[in-house]
């Protein structure tokens, strides 16, 4: 039996899925081979990361940069949602997303103090929700005597690829 592709992509994750798609929009045929996105240690897990934008907020951005990179973002993942489904349609498998995350200030961090105001301002641009949560609510959260949490914010749409398909 003799089979033939145009490219062999080395990776069946997240970014491999995403430059099959690509190229199998240029009229090339593609195959991917490799484990999947849910297999620890494959890249897709680090992916996954990519999908928050305020996560990355910082009260030292650079101005024009610092607000082009958000924007970036921003539309980066308007458009995750569209593409994890053809994804889906196209492999049988389903890309795991899941929404909501907190962000936690560091008591005795002026730097964390500002980089949450930075936060707030930047999803106050973009139209974002962010809410300010007790940080005694955040379950599981624990830390040392040293490291109390100043303040939490609640983000209800930035989005994570999760390590599981459920």
């Amino acid at each position: 039996m003799t089979s033939h592709c145009d490219v062999l992509i080395a990776g069946a994750g997240i970014i491999g899925c995403t430059t099959a798609l690509a190229l199998a929009d240029h009229g090339l045929s593609v195959v991917c081979a490799g484990q999947d996105a849910v297999t620890p240690g494959v890249a897709s897990g680090a992916a996954g990361a990519m999908l928050g934008v305020l996560g990355e907020v910082t009260a030292a951005e650079d101005g024009q940069l610092g607000e082009a990179e958000l924007l970036l973002r921003h539309e980066a993942a308007l458009a995750w949602p569209a593409l994890a489904g053809r994804i889906t349609d196209l492999s049988g498998q389903p890309v795991p997303i899941e929404h909501g995350t907190v962000i936690i200030a560091y008591l005795g961090s002026s730097t964390d103090l500002a980089c949450m105001a930075a936060i707030r301002a930047a999803a106050l641009r973009l139209g974002l929700p962010c809410e300010p949560v007790a940080p005694a609510s955040v379950p599981y959260l624990s830390p040392a005597p040293v490291y109390q949490p100043a303040e939490a914010l609640w983000l209800a749409l930035l989005r994570w690829r999760s390590g599981h398909h459920g």
